[in-house]
């Protein structure tokens, strides 16, 4: 069983270069969805959020220096192009607040066999569950129990490889650098020619980073995602449409940090 369990999550991580990549019709949808100023708003809305919640799942403390987690957040804040001042006023703003709120996940089973997994930080799990409720009740979701099991917790980060690299070799060259970097594992992007990408702990996203930084790597991007143990490929445009629109009304809801989902 344990077996079948790793030969299955090292299929899922096989695949993630195209899935990560996005060409799909699915995931051409949600790239363009996000490129317009109303998306980076709600984007930097939730990183803000993921600040909060690096500061208050480890004692309160907003200093990057000795929490990684919001070292982590603040490194992808800046990735994003978020605003200093708007860092800054979170930062400050967690200092003071007082509020109960915490992560709450909220698992969602769509029409073909496709998942969504929905994190969230809210002082209120009751009102917020309404609020998913009324998001996807039109749109042939439903809210379910037990499906983060269906994902695995990675770090990824996409780079593109040293200036000095042997063309011929440079796979085998990403994959020793993997194992000197601390990551589990690199692949190449099999969607986008010329980049690799270094799977490693989600803890450890900032400092493999900082490590492949220093060893000439032009890092593009870097963050921690769940990845589906199995992808779904949807052709139908209407049910595409469909979840389309309740994945745009849960990205507007406040409490929403952010959504992973199964579909390829």
């Amino acid at each position: 069983m344990i077996k079948c369990l790793r030969l299955s999550i090292i299929q899922s991580l096989q695949n993630t270069p195209k899935r990560f990549a996005g060409h799909s019709k699915w995931q051409n949808i949600r790239h363009t969805k996000q490129a317009n100023d109303q998306a980076r708003s709600l984007l930097f809305m939730r990183l803000g959020q993921r600040i909060k919640i690096a500061i208050a799942e480890n004692g309160n403390n907003n200093n990057p220096e000795t929490n990684n987690a919001l070292a982590q957040v603040l490194d992808v804040c800046r990735e994003k192009n978020m605003p200093n001042a708007a860092i800054q006023n979170v930062l400050k703003l967690s200092k003071v607040d007082k509020s109960s709120a915490k992560t709450v996940w909220f698992d969602l089973l769509g029409p073909n066999g496709t998942f969504f997994l929905v994190n969230t930080y809210t002082d209120n799990a009751g009102k917020t569950k309404v609020n998913i409720r009324t998001c996807i009740k039109k749109h042939r979701l439903t809210l379910e129990s037990n499906l983060k099991g269906n994902f695995v917790h990675k770090g990824i980060i996409r780079t593109k490889p040293k200036a000095d690299a042997n063309v011929e070799n440079i796979l085998d060259a990403c994959i020793d650098d993997a194992i000197t970097v601390g990551a589990e594992d690199a692949f190449e992007d099999s969607a986008e020619s010329g980049v690799f990408l270094f799977h490693c702990d989600p803890n450890h996203v900032l400092t493999v980073k900082k490590k492949l930084i220093e060893l000439g790597y032009e890092v593009i991007e870097a963050d921690d995602y769940y990845i589906p143990l199995k992808t779904v490929t949807l052709t139908d445009d209407e049910t595409i449409a469909d979840l389309e629109k309740a994945i745009e009304k849960l990205q507007a809801l406040p409490e929403v940090v952010k959504i992973f989902d199964n579909i390829a």
